[in-house]
């Protein structure tokens, strides 16, 4: 996959994201991230816009960090381990929106983290044993 093809799945994903996390909180659930709780008490174009230009500012950098072949493949590296994070974290959303009835949207944090640590471990061995690779 080429970098421009990373970073735009990586916008794509970002964008889910942040629909998906304005759909939970709308309907009762909280956000884990301290900072990202922060920002959404500011507002939801607080938060939207806080995300849309941290994501494309850290897009921007590592485009520009791709000068050289060892940097190049840092970039990838880094770049696939943003798209594995975010492919976990709408998966992570994917099972809140099948399970909706379950305390992970009643907020309990040490839960949802568990949760969310596990479901991680999951995918992460699913990948492991797969011939799918991000890089």
């Amino acid at each position: 996959m080429k970098v421009i093809e990373m970073v735009l799945v990586v916008i794509v994903l970002a964008i889910f994201d942040i629909i998906f996390t304005l759909w939970h909180i709308s309907n009762g659930a909280v956000e884990l991230n301290p900072f990202m709780e922060f920002c959404l008490a500011q507002g939801e174009i607080f938060f939207v816009g806080f995300k849309v230009i941290f994501t494309l500012g850290l897009c921007g950098f590592l485009m520009l960090c791709c000068t050289n072949d060892t940097r190049f493949r840092m970039v990838k590296t880094g770049l696939s381990i943003v798209i594995l994070t975010y492919v976990t974290l709408c998966l992570y959303h994917l099972y809140l929106f099948l399970y909706p009835t379950l305390e992970i949207v009643r907020g309990n944090g040490l839960w949802c983290f568990v949760e969310w640590v596990k479901i991680s471990m999951d995918i992460m061995m699913i990948l492991r044993n797969s011939q799918f690779h991000l890089v």
